[in-house]
């Protein structure tokens, strides 16, 4: 396995991790059931872009997506409450996806199956 396909896993298994810590500093969420399921299905599609990783898939054009959706998420929150924790958690999660989309554009256009 090439070492940036690895190094993406390892980026998003650690973006797959601030949702969580993100919930548990927010004094706001920490006790809301919602919130927490939301995060255990960010968790569900982050395992689901891996394994579509390790089927040499293509997943980047999904990591824009998202890098966007956390970017979005990051500015309501600060809207909402300020500069909080939780702020630096999502912030920190958008970093994280961008930077695995930035490095999966520069593997071979070969390395990825077709359909």
């Amino acid at each position: 396995m090439n070492i940036k396909i690895k190094a993406v896993i390892v980026l998003l298994i650690l973006s797959a991790i601030c949702p969580f810590i993100a919930t548990q500093t927010s004094e706001y969420l920490k006790n809301d059931s919602t919130t927490l399921m939301i995060d255990f299905v960010w968790v569900g599609v982050i395992i689901w872009m891996i394994s579509d990783l390790l089927k040499q898939r293509s997943i980047t054009g999904t990591l824009f997506i998202l890098t966007g959706i956390c970017f979005y998420f990051s500015y309501e929150t600060y809207q909402d409450y300020g500069l909080v924790t939780q702020v630096y958690f999502e912030l920190a999660e958008a970093v994280l996806l961008l930077i695995s989309s930035v490095i999966l554009l520069t593997i071979d256009k070969a390395h990825w199956k077709k359909g």
